[in-house]
């Protein structure tokens, strides 16, 4: 899985459009990260899955995904939302590794966000 910097507001400032059960149809029932299967469950006890709202995806908890939370750039960005969301471990390790890189143009990516402030 290649992770790469998302910026854009494609959610219109929702976490997620899709709920957890259109999201693992859509995977075909498999982890985004390495292709496990998925169970779906109404009860959230015995769910082998969380959300990365990163990625926008459902990760498998054996290997992909530890319930960690990161602040998202685009919500950042957009929505001045600095709330740590859920991710999974492959969007953690990039938005870590990037952290403290300057590695987005603020005034350029939204000029607007500076009469927030």
């Amino acid at each position: 899985l290649e992770v790469s910097l998302l910026l854009d507001d494609t959610q219109g400032g929702k976490l997620a459009l899709l709920g957890d059960e259109e999201l693992i149809r859509r995977q075909k029932g498999r982890c985004k990260g390495c292709g496990e299967r998925i169970s779906y469950s109404l009860f959230r006890f015995d769910r082998n899955y969380s959300p990365c709202r990163y990625l926008n995806g459902i990760f498998c908890r054996r290997w992909c995904h530890f319930d960690e939370k990161r602040a998202i750039p685009s919500r950042v960005l957009h929505h001045w939302d600095h709330q740590p969301h859920r991710v999974c471990r492959q969007a953690r390790e990039f938005l870590g590794h990037i952290f403290k890189s300057p590695v987005i143009c603020v005034g350029i990516a939204n000029p607007a966000v500076f009469d927030q402030v």
